[in-house]
């Protein structure tokens, strides 16, 4: 597992607390999960393209 800096909007990471409080998630998992289904996204927006 990598390590990554990073820096966020406040809201943005206001509104990722207020979530990951909700759902019961660690911080570091939201994010690994919303990442994942960003790369999904891209990868089909990509093939689509293509």
């Amino acid at each position: 597992m990598k390590t990554l800096s990073l820096k966020r909007d406040d809201k943005i990471f206001d509104e990722t607390e207020e979530l990951t409080s909700k759902l019961k998630l660690a911080r570091n998992r939201y994010i690994n999960e919303a990442v994942s289904i960003y790369n999904l996204y891209n990868r089909r927006r990509l093939l689509k393209n293509n």
